[in-house]
């Protein structure tokens, strides 16, 4: 019997102050109050070209000096004020709210973030542009969902909780996590949980997978396949779930994106879960890309999920990156 999840317990929401990282401040609030964790809400200044623009002349003279005490408070503290001013704006009963400006670059910094601060879940936004999906803040989420070592929640535009969640799983111990934490989602919002798992027939030609399996009359190979899988499948989910009883079970042929998205659009899924790294072994990489495809194409949140042995190949800061999240003033 596999273990329970049993929640989260700090989480860190990035914004850049547009709708986009709104909608991920207002999901990371609803996450922290179902998981009655802390949350920090953080904004990282990454284009210094414009923002030097919004500080005083002599800190901007003492930058270029080679003095970036001044500088760098001055940045910050722009930068607090309006996550103050975001934070006001939520109403947030019941949560505990912290905030804090990060400087570089974003996916880099939230990483560092993550890795000093030990958050296990970050909540980011992304927007779409006609046929060909780009994400804010740089591409920022794709990469958390390559690199980060905690939890990556994308925010689409959905601000309900879930009522319909798809746990696409290979199987794997990564998708046996990301499931366990599909179950955790759902048993605290009564959503309808879906679990997919897809055979990948690539490779083998349809007229083999339809030619009749020695000893087994009237069983083709793809039969034969399907049976095995789908035995495999059940036990999967009856030790990943046991108290989750509101599940539906999926078993199809294809390619895992693709019928991972057909079928969350079929549903009108709110949320998408899914591991990041699976049967390949290999760190750092997709499952076949089948993550990244789901979450540029997706129309719902995505919730990806890493190994508990992943290791980030962005190295850890040997430095303070902040002077310590701030506490929301009222």
């Amino acid at each position: 019997m596999s273990k329970a999840f049993l929640g989260y317990k700090r989480i860190l929401a990035a914004t850049d102050f547009s709708e986009w990282g709104d909608c991920a401040l207002r999901r990371a609030v609803w996450i922290a109050q179902i998981s009655h964790s802390p949350l920090v809400a953080a904004h990282v200044v990454a284009d210094l070209r414009k923002a030097v623009h919004q500080t005083s002349y002599h800190s901007r003279i003492e930058f270029l000096e080679g003095h970036e005490e001044r500088f760098q408070r001055e940045l910050r503290s722009g930068s607090d004020a309006k996550l103050k001013r975001a934070i006001a704006g939520l109403g947030t009963p019941g949560v505990d709210i912290r905030y804090e400006t990060l400087l570089g670059e974003p996916y880099t910094e939230l990483i560092h973030s993550v890795q000093q601060e030990k958050y296990d879940l970050v909540v980011v936004g992304t927007r779409g542009h006609s046929a060909i999906k780009r994400l804010v803040l740089g591409s920022t989420a794709k990469r958390l969902v390559r690199k980060c070592p905690a939890s990556v929640w994308v925010a689409k535009h959905q601000q309900k909780p879930p009522t319909c969640i798809v746990a696409a799983v290979d199987m794997s111990h990564v998708s046996r996590r990301a499931f366990r934490e599909a179950v955790w989602v759902a048993q605290r919002t009564g959503a309808g949980l879906h679990v997919l798992h897809v055979i990948e027939g690539t490779g083998i030609p349809s007229d083999l997978l339809d030619t009749e399996v020695a000893g087994r009359a009237s069983h083709s190979l793809r039969q034969t396949i399907e049976a095995e899988v789908k035995q495999a499948f059940e036990k999967f989910v009856g030790e990943a779930s046991h108290d989750c009883a509101t599940q539906e079970r999926h078993l199809c042929w294809g390619s895992p994106a693709n019928e991972t998205l057909a079928l969350a659009d079929r549903l009108h899924a709110d949320l998408i879960v899914l591991g990041t790294v699976g049967r390949t072994g290999v760190q750092g990489l997709l499952l076949g890309n089948t993550a990244e495809n789901v979450l540029v194409h997706s129309n719902c949140d995505v919730l990806t999920v890493k190994p508990a042995d992943f290791v980030s190949p962005i190295q850890p800061a040997t430095w303070e990156l902040h002077p310590g999240p701030e506490r929301r003033t009222t």
